[in-house]
């Protein structure tokens, strides 16, 4: 799909959600915002009608290259050919995807319909029903439960149902089950579970850290639903600094914390998934189990009276040894292949402190990440 394409998707989506209007569209350049009539299927497909004030304008297939009804309708102008010759006209979009899905509507209430891969082949689809399936199967062979739908094709599904189907399933952020990896750098807020804390003023820096591991999805329900487990280690560096009065009433000293942490984290969470065609947002909410593996923290007394600086090793506990918090994030996928995505993401987590120990804190973090999946 080139850049054109996308920007008229993208119209498209906005009308949608904002309110519908038409657009023609000729040598890649769109006008939006028009009274476009939509006619009879007949009439589409020769002629474009908008009307501006008291007079109508019209189109031909060889006057613009695509045109939308004020309903929504897409039609896309095509040469086709048959026994009288080739003629230009307006087929109508019914379904985008890896297969586009286009129909022609014929004197007499004839129908044809026609797939096209691509802006400019089409391929007549066959009006015998046992060509019929020979030729879906083989179009839709990528996806076997489209594949498996074929055979209720003309009963009890249509032809449009069946393609978007197939393009649902080619196109979904998880086909199968899918294996990930994901690289991030994180930010964390720290607030004191006792106002009373010597904690509670201290001054908060270097909150960053990083954070990689592998993810897992696992399809729930149709292409929208996903079960996303992780596993990943947090590595997090923090300081705290303390003033004269905070920690100690002798106005010649200066409390410095350092805290190193590396934790053990597996959260769990939904995902639901919308497809813009190859770009994929979505939203994520569950749980996270965070143990510690390695926790140190380092308390720096600095004497500005004899410039002596004591270093004291501290279990203060600031990152508990087993702890449960929430997650929740959105972020956007993109599917370069069927079987392989790069994705990125925004994710906060929070832990909700001890309360019986008032060293212990609320952590809230935020990470951004990188990723792919296979």
């Amino acid at each position: 799909m080139n850049k054109f394409t996308l920007i008229i998707s993208l119209h498209i989506i906005t009308l949608t959600g904002f309110g519908q209007a038409g657009y023609i569209a000729k040598d890649k350049k769109l006008t939006s915002g028009l009274d476009v009539i939509d006619s009879s299927d007949y009439i589409n497909a020769k002629f474009c009608f908008v009307r501006k004030g008291d007079t109508i304008k019209r189109y031909t297939a060889k006057d613009i290259d695509e045109y939308g009804t004020s309903k929504g309708r897409v039609y896309k102008s095509f040469n086709i050919s048959d026994k009288s010759g080739t003629n230009m006209v307006f087929l109508e979009l019914l379904s985008s995807g890896n297969l586009d899905l286009y129909s022609l509507k014929e004197e007499h209430n004839a129908v044809k319909y026609f797939l096209s891969n691509d802006t400019l082949t089409l391929t007549p689809i066959p009006s015998r029903r046992s060509e019929l399936k020979d030729f879906l199967s083989e179009k839709l062979s990528s996806c076997p439960r489209a594949k498996k739908k074929v055979k209720f094709t003309g009963c009890c599904q249509s032809l449009t149902s069946l393609l978007n189907y197939y393009n649902d399933c080619a196109n979904r952020p998880y086909q199968h089950f899918h294996i990930g990896f994901v690289l991030g750098r994180t930010y964390t807020d720290f607030k004191a579970i006792k106002k009373s804390s010597i904690y509670t003023e201290a001054n908060q820096e270097n909150r960053v850290g990083y954070i990689t591991g592998f993810l897992f999805s696992i399809p729930l329900y149709r292409k929208n639903i996903s079960l996303i487990p992780e596993i990943s280690i947090a590595l997090n560096h923090n300081n705290w600094s303390f003033d004269k009065n905070c920690y100690n009433s002798k106005a010649e000293y200066r409390y410095e914390i350092v805290s190193n942490n590396s934790s053990l984290r597996i959260p769990i969470s939904i995902r639901y998934s919308a497809r813009i065609w190859k770009i994929k947002p979505h939203i994520q909410a569950g749980i996270v189990y965070s143990r510690s593996i390695k926790d140190s923290e380092t308390l720096i007394i600095y004497d500005a009276q004899d410039n002596n600086i004591y270093i004291n090793y501290k279990n203060i506990d600031i990152y508990q040894k087993k702890i449960w918090g929430i997650s929740y994030g959105t972020g956007i996928t993109f599917l370069c292949k069927p079987k392989f995505s790069v994705f990125s993401d925004i994710n906060f987590v929070f832990f909700s402190g001890n309360k019986t120990n008032p060293q212990t804190y609320n952590i809230q973090e935020s990470s951004i990440r990188l990723g792919i999946s296979f």
